[in-house]
Formats: C-alpha cells, structure tokens, sequence
C-alpha cells in the first residue's frame, strides 16, 4: 500500500467526507496524492457528488499546501475541547 484515502458518502448532501488521507513518507513528493485525489474527483463525478470536505491539523502545514496545490479551499476552522474525567 502506497497510501489511502478513506471517506464516506452523504448522499442527502452530495457530500464526500474525508476521514483520512495518508502517503508513506519514503513515497511523498512523487505524485501518489495527487493520483488518489484525482481518482476520488473521478469517482465523486460518476455519482453526482457536487463536494468533497476534509481536513488536517493545524501544525501540518505540508498537507496544508498539498490540498491548495490540488485545488481545495480552506474553509473552515474546528476547535476542540478536553473533557476531563469524573
């Protein structure tokens, strides 16, 4: 395995929620992303998907600048919070 993305369909929205994008690190630069992201907008065209909403952390500036190369907009800011327990 070179690398994945994983995602699930919102079909009431026409959405393609990714939940992970990974490239072994010794494959990175040589296109392996670009690829599978090329394969994924393929396959949401053939189902009529009008978006494909996914995210990185906020220190990983490197996928940062692979999702503008591949065309996405950053949109959105998510904050999270600690729970701590009883």
């Amino acid at each position: 395995v070179m690398g994945a993305i994983t995602f699930f369909e919102d079909s009431e929205e026409s959405v393609f929620w990714i939940n992970l994008s990974y490239v072994r690190p010794a494959l990175r630069r040589q296109g392996v992303m670009t690829s599978m992201w090329e394969e994924l907008v393929r396959l949401a065209q053939t189902r009529g998907i009008r978006k494909i909403v996914g995210g990185c952390h906020i220190e990983n500036t490197d996928m940062q600048r692979v999702n503008e190369r591949l065309g996405r907009v950053h949109k959105w800011n998510l904050y999270e919070y600690e729970v701590s327990s009883v």
